[in-house]
């Protein structure tokens, strides 16, 4: 039966939520939750300790905060895949542009735009989301089941620099995905007209579908109104991801959340999601819009939402 990506809600949705194994904490204050509010101060936290989360701690779970400290409280072994988008820092900034900006990683244009602050992680250098790209990949490969696979979107300029910062990891390169937009964009020359999914598996990687190739059509979300975020990826184009790397109840990992697309692709195919982040406005939207998908059907999944 063909899936109905404008419904924010399905019978499906009323499926358990697993509990997976991430951590364990002595005496957890369980009236504290993972995620922090953009409405109030976090509580310090100290992430040498080997937890974050209370216990027992159950996917969806939206975490706002740097994706690096909060992927290392998820226990070994947790993730049965990692579909994520991250800045591209692909030459819409030129790297001495990058390097005179007012402070590190923000644009003089965006400091005062809160909805262009996605922005600001293109501008980093290239040294720097390399940098990054590597320690996510390192976690990876500890978080990750045997067979699980690393979906990460790019551009063609960024291909030759996150696969081997991925390989380097121990990751293993199987294979590069195009999503087809359907039309091109604004420029000149030969305008673009696609996106990149590199694909990488910890070991011999399992596959749950047959029916797609590696390249995908799917449009973009044009909208203005559609879209929370300005690099949001259609629901459509995750869910054909999640077909053929994950089964129903997996759990999906996105450290680079965004605008919450990958968990309402989870939440429609029956798959359990952790997403970190960074931005307190973008985090506030996904939780609102995660609920919103829900419909209230198991009640509000986040506190402080």
């Amino acid at each position: 039966m063909a899936m109905d990506w404008n419904s924010d809600s399905s019978a499906d949705n009323k499926s358990k939520i697993e509990k997976i194994k991430i951590m364990k904490i002595e005496n957890a204050d369980k009236s504290s939750f993972a995620g922090t509010t953009v409405d109030s101060e976090p509580n310090p936290i100290d992430f040498r300790q080997p937890a974050y989360c209370q216990t027992p701690c159950y996917a969806p779970l939206i975490l706002q905060g740097d994706c690096l400290q909060h992927i290392q409280t998820l226990a070994d072994e947790s993730i049965d895949a990692v579909i994520t988008d991250p800045p591209y820092s692909s030459g819409a900034v030129l790297e001495a542009q990058k390097q005179s900006a007012g402070r590190q990683g923000i644009r003089d244009n965006v400091k005062q735009n809160q909805r262009f602050a996605w922005f600001s992680g293109n501008n980093m250098t290239t040294m720097g989301i390399n940098h990054l790209i590597r320690n996510l990949g390192v976690e990876f490969e500890r978080v990750c089941k045997p067979g699980a696979s690393v979906l990460v979107f790019c551009d063609w300029r960024m291909v030759i620099n996150f696969v081997p910062a991925l390989e380097s990891c121990g990751l293993i390169y199987r294979n590069l995905i195009v999503w087809d937009k359907g039309s091109f964009g604004m420029g000149t020359g030969f305008r673009n007209q696609h996106e990149l999914i590199i694909h990488l598996t910890k070991g011999s990687a399992e596959y749950y579908s047959a029916s797609f190739a590696n390249v995908l059509k799917c449009g973009r979300t044009y909208q203005k109104k559609e879209r929370i975020h300005p690099t949001e990826k259609p629901v459509k184009i995750l869910h054909d991801l999640l077909q053929v790397v994950t089964k129903e109840g997996d759990t999906v990992l996105d450290p680079f959340f965004g605008s919450g697309s990958l968990g309402e692709a989870c939440i429609k195919s029956n798959r359990n999601f952790i997403g970190i982040e960074k931005n307190g406005l973008y985090y506030k939207n996904a939780v609102e819009r995660i609920n919103t998908v829900t419909n209230n059907e198991q009640g509000s999944l986040f506190n402080g939402a």
